[in-house]
């Protein structure tokens, strides 16, 4: 189980750890705005991943399209397929860094558009972390801080929150979110995620 640690702890325990066992948040590139009215909380970013929920078998995309349909929101290209283009430029057996940056950077300036058209952003819950092997597993994460500058931001009375694990959940709690509901990927139905997306954004 991953241990919550405070930065003072992180810095000492880091000390000659090695760089791809070190992870750090995607909070940087958040659309959280003041018009924001959904955040979907997760633990942390796996590594060697340019955006949020980007991985192939994450179904988060998917949901969001589906509750846009709904509300006859959807543009020209969907975050599904914007999400599949990102991986056809990022082959996995290649670095992400040495990859085409320039295509890399338009497929995620596109997804966070029509994230922010629509009042919806996505969070770390884990500011820093450090793994004992280099995945995307929570049960590889070995200490964590917790991203406690970004969730200040969140005015629980006016946005909406999904936390899509229980370590996420616990940890929004933990920094004083209240508006809160947790939703399974694995667990929960499709139109139990459509149905929270449309009553936080519509």
């Amino acid at each position: 189980m991953p241990k919550q640690i405070s930065e003072t702890e992180f810095l000492e325990k880091s000390k000659g750890v090695s760089a791809e066992l070190l992870a750090h948040s995607h909070n940087e590139n958040t659309t959280f705005s003041k018009n924001t009215k959904l955040v979907i909380v997760g633990t942390l970013t796996p590594p060697d991943t340019k955006y949020f929920y980007c991985s192939f078998y994450n179904r988060i995309y998917g949901y969001i399209d589906e509750s846009l349909k709904k509300l006859t929101r959807t543009g020209n290209e969907t975050l599904k397929e914007l999400k599949k283009g990102l991986q056809e430029v990022h082959n996995k057996h290649v670095d992400i860094k040495l990859c085409n940056q320039v295509e890399i950077d338009q497929k995620v300036n596109s997804i966070k558009e029509i994230l922010d058209k629509n009042g919806i952003a996505f969070l770390d819950v884990m500011d820093k972390a450090i793994r004992k092997e280099k995945s995307s597993y929570d049960k590889d994460i070995e200490y964590f801080t917790l991203a406690k500058n970004d969730f200040k931001k969140i005015n629980s009375s006016t946005v909406k929150v999904i936390a899509n694990s229980k370590l996420a959940e616990k940890c929004a709690i933990e920094m004083g979110i209240k508006n809160l509901k947790f939703l399974s990927q694995r667990f929960d139905k499709k139109s139990d995620w459509v149905k929270a997306i449309i009553d936080a954004i519509e």
